[in-house]
C-alpha cells in the first residue's frame, strides 16, 4: 500500500511528457514532401533554373532571329535601307518620332531631308503581325555640342536682304571661328556667307546677304559650321522656306502719298525669282 501511494504522488508531481517523434535533418513533412525536389539528374536542372539571373533571361529586343536586319543610312539617295528576312505584312520609319514614312516595298524608306548636324533617332517597325522594332542614330555625334554655334536665327527682310545670327557655344574653345553656308536642303553645300559681323574676339556672330537673285522660295538648310585648333567642332542647322521667315514688308508708298521715294543710296535693287515673288507678295498686301 505504501508503494502504490508514493507512486501515485510522484505522478502528480511530476506528469508524464509526451514522447516527441524527431525527423532526419532535410526531411520534408508529408504534406509537403509533393514540393520535394527532384534526385539525381533533375536535381541539376532544378538548382540551374534557381540560380539563372534575370539579367540573363531573353527579352524581346533580343531576337534571335529578327525580320529586319542591318539597317543603315545611305546619304547619297536620302534612304534608309535595311535586310528583310521572313515576310512582313507592313513597315513603316520614323525620324525621332516627329514623322512617320511608310516603307516602299518594304525594302526602304525614303526621307526628304537628312540632318547633317546632330544625331537623329530613326527607327524602323513592323505595323503588321509580331511586333517588332529597331532604330540607329544618324549622323554620327562628333566633337562636344556645348561648342556648336546655338540659337540660329535667319530672316528675310526689307524684300531684298537675308540675315543669320547666332551664339557661340558655351563650350567653343577661344579660338573657335564659324561660318554660315546657305542652300537648297537636298544640297550638302550652299552659298557662304559674304558678309560677317564679329564679337569682341573676332568671332563670327551675324551674317548678311545682300544679293537674293539666285535663291527660290524653295526649302533652304541653314547651316553654321565651327573650327578649331584646340578641338572637333560641331555644326548648327536649320531649314525653313526664306517667305516663312520673310519680317513684314517695308511701307509701300501710294498715290496718294504726298512724299514720293528718292533713288536708293545703295543703288539698283538686285531682281530675282525669290526677291519678285516678295515684292508681288508685299505688294498685294
Amino acid at each position: 500500500m505504501f508503494v502504490c501511494k508514493r507512486f501515485s504522488l510522484r505522478r502528480r508531481l511530476f506528469p508524464r511528457v509526451p514522447r516527441v517523434r524527431m525527423q532526419r535533418a532535410g526531411s520534408f513533412p508529408p504534406d509537403l514532401e509533393r514540393t520535394r525536389p527532384p534526385a539525381g539528374p533533375m536535381a541539376f536542372v532544378w538548382i540551374t533554373l534557381f540560380l539563372t539571373p534575370t539579367s540573363g533571361l531573353l527579352r524581346p529586343d533580343q531576337d534571335p532571329s529578327p525580320p529586319i536586319r542591318n539597317v543603315r543610312m545611305e546619304p547619297e539617295s536620302q534612304r534608309l535601307t535595311w535586310d528583310l528576312h521572313g515576310n512582313v505584312s507592313g513597315i513603316e520609319c520614323s525620324q525621332s518620332l516627329e514623322y512617320n514614312v511608310t516603307a516602299r516595298k518594304n525594302q526602304y524608306c525614303q526621307f526628304p531631308v537628312l540632318p547633317s548636324c546632330g544625331s537623329k533617332n530613326y527607327t524602323v517597325f513592323v505595323t503588321g503581325g509580331q511586333p517588332f522594332s529597331t532604330s540607329i542614330g544618324y549622323p554620327e555625334p562628333e566633337g562636344n555640342p556645348g561648342a556648336a554655334a546655338q540659337n540660329l536665327t535667319c530672316w528675310v527682310h526689307d524684300v531684298d536682304f537675308l540675315t543669320c545670327r547666332w551664339a557661340v557655344g558655351s563650350a567653343a574653345p577661344r579660338d573657335v571661328q564659324y561660318h554660315l553656308h546657305v542652300g537648297e536642303a537636298r544640297t550638302s553645300e550652299g552659298r557662304e556667307c559674304p558678309g560677317y559681323t564679329a564679337d569682341e574676339r573676332g568671332t563670327h556672330v551675324r551674317c548678311r546677304f545682300d544679293d537674293l537673285s539666285g535663291f527660290s522660295n524653295g526649302l533652304y538648310r541653314f547651316r553654321v559650321r565651327g573650327t578649331s585648333r584646340a578641338s572637333g567642332i560641331p555644326c548648327s542647322e536649320m531649314f525653313e522656306q526664306l517667305s516663312r521667315i520673310a519680317r513684314p514688308c517695308p511701307q509701300m508708298v501710294t498715290a496718294s502719298s504726298p512724299v514720293k521715294p528718292g533713288p536708293d543710296p545703295a543703288g539698283p535693287r538686285p531682281r530675282g525669282r525669290l526677291a519678285d515673288a516678295l515684292r508681288g507678295w508685299c505688294e498685294k498686301k
